[in-house]
């Protein structure tokens, strides 16, 4: 089992879950389990200040979940994340995850790749 620390702050706007350490491969099944316990209609921040590292298998994953969400009426959005946590979204093409970045917390409609 990874090392994942995690911490829920539960009601308002959202349910905020905060993940800690390094969001490795072996850390994704438990963050699977941590998501997937908040039922899919909820609106979820993800808390990123105290990860360490964000690895694709991790990003996928929180892909996944916003998929799962948006089909349910619920959201995910990515705050907080570290500079290499978002130079990692930003390789991988993900940087929607992030509130900030985007102007909707709903799946990207458009997923094709921008050629500049």
């Amino acid at each position: 089992m990874a090392d994942l620390g995690v911490r829920f702050v539960v009601g308002g706007d959202a349910d905020i879950v905060r993940l800690m350490g390094d969001l490795d491969i072996a850390a994704v099944p438990d963050m699977r389990a941590v998501l997937h316990a908040i039922e899919p209609h909820v609106h979820v921040v993800v808390d990123l200040g105290a990860a360490t590292l964000v690895s694709a298998a991790a990003i996928a994953t929180l892909v996944r979940e916003v998929e799962r969400r948006t089909f349910a009426g619920g959201s995910l959005v990515v705050r907080n994340a570290s500079p290499l946590c978002r130079r990692c979204l930003g390789v991988t093409g993900t940087t929607w995850l992030l509130g900030d970045d985007v102007p909707s917390r709903r799946w990207p409609t458009d997923t094709t790749p921008s050629r500049h």
